[in-house]
């Protein structure tokens, strides 16, 4: 084999190794993100049904204006408290992406609506790549 095309082989072997590293690292990105969209929305899933449950057992009372004191009424439930199953992030009011939820309390519909803000950062009110449940009070 001549030298030239050792050269032409190895190159060959050389771009198919980084094409192969390439994809690799894409999908490993793309599960990533996968991953990030399940855990915040089984996590909002699980408020939602904590929020409620808080709802019927304080006889319609509501969990705080913030998501920080609904999570925090939540966790100082000693009922409901041993039903949490979140992260510590997701505890703090943050989604997967460390993105502060949104929790907006409608006194008229008697619904709190959860939502994070999705991998683009941007509240899009429940549109576009955010992730939103409802949840509707008991009267």
């Amino acid at each position: 084999m001549s030298v030239k095309a050792k050269w032409y082989l190895r190159t060959a072997v050389l771009a198919a190794l980084l094409m192969a590293s390439a994809w690799m690292i894409w999908r490993l990105a793309l599960d990533r993100e996968e991953s990030r969209r399940r855990a915040t929305v089984r996590n909002i899933s699980s408020l939602a049904s904590l929020l409620f449950t808080y709802a019927v057992v304080h006889e319609g009372l509501v969990p705080g204006p913030s998501i920080e004191e609904a999570i925090k009424a939540i966790l100082d439930d000693p009922y409901l408290a041993d039903n949490v199953d979140w992260d510590d992030q997701f505890a703090a009011g943050r989604d997967a992406w460390g993105r502060k939820l949104v929790y907006e309390w409608n006194r008229e519909d008697r619904r709190a609506s959860i939502r994070s803000v999705g991998p683009n950062g941007v509240d899009e009110r429940g549109a576009g790549d955010d992730f939103e449940t409802n949840v509707v009070w008991p009267e």
